[in-house]
Parts: C-alpha cells; sequence; structure tokens
C-alpha cells in the first residue's frame, strides 16, 4: 500500500461518497496536469485518482480499510500490557546479567588476540606492515567490551 487514501483526498475514513467526491473534484481542479505546469502535477494526480477510484469502490475500500487497521496495530505505541492494563516494565539492558557479560569478554578476548597476533606476525615474522590494518576491528572493539564490563 503506498498511500493513506483518506489522507491524500482530505477526507476522514468515515467520509460518504459525497465527501469523497467533493474532495477528489476540489483536487483534480488544482493538480490536474493540463491546469498545473508543475512536474509534480501529474504524480499528484495520479495519486489523488486513484485514491478515488479506490474509495468509491466499495469491495476496494473495504480492502483499504483492513490495510489501514493492520497497520495502524503494527505501528501503534504500545504503553501499557494487555494484563489489567498495567505499564510495562522495561528491563534495564545495564543490568550484570551473564549474557552481557559473556558477550563483552568474548569481544575483550576477540580483540586482543586480533592485536597480538598481528603484531607479533609483523614484527617477528616478516609480515608486510599493511597487515597492521587488520588490527583495527580489534581496536574498535576493546574499548566498547572494556566500557560494558565497567557497568554496574
Amino acid at each position: 500500500m503506498g498511500f493513506d487514501h483518506y489522507r491524500v483526498l482530505g477526507v476522514d475514513r468515515s467520509a460518504s461518497e459525497q465527501e469523497i467526491k467533493r474532495a477528489y473534484r476540489a483536487l483534480v481542479k488544482h493538480c490536474h496536469p493540463d491546469r498545473n505546469p508543475d512536474p509534480a502535477a501529474v504524480r499528484i494526480f495520479h495519486a489523488v485518482h486513484e485514491a478515488y477510484t479506490t474509495l468509491m469502490d466499495a469491495d476496494a475500500r473495504a480492502a483499504h480499510d483492513a490495510l489501514l487497521r493492520t497497520r495502524d496495530a503494527l505501528y501503534a505505541p504500545h504503553r501499557t500490557s494487555t494484563i489489567r492494563n498495567t505499564p510495562l516494565r522495561v528491563p534495564d539492558i545495564r543490568t550484570r546479567h551473564w549474557a552481557f557479560v559473556g558477550l563483552h569478554i568474548t569481544g575483550l578476548v576477540f580483540g586482543l588476540s586480533l592485536l597480538i597476533s598481528i603484531t607479533f606476525g609483523t614484527v617477528f615474522l616478516g609480515w608486510p606492515m599493511y597487515s597492521l590494518a587488520l588490527t583495527i576491528p580489534g581496536l574498535v572493539v576493546l574499548p566498547d567490551s572494556l566500557a560494558g564490563l565497567r557497568t554496574k
């Protein structure tokens, strides 16, 4: 679904066919390509016409309304739970949960092993100097891992 056809025409969802027709005619007067030289007028005219044809057909309007209800249900903010209308409790991410601690320890081990092994290979094994560029991920991971282990 590209548009909310009611918003395109500027009418309520409960608008009658007469209100839809009136809004359509008013918009077409301003955005018809023969009357409006603006290059965007064609695109606007097509959107207005599509909205009108969809809302004037009873089956297409019912399908469009169902899509709008589904979209509204998906993107509506859910501030309360459905059980006893109580506020939802969002867990604090900075808790000392074992998964977060394990994740940061893994990042710390990865970063250190990357730095140590590539530096060792470059200094003692004769790897080319541009191999040191491969230590950048380790340098990026280390500060985040240390900060994650320091949180309470």
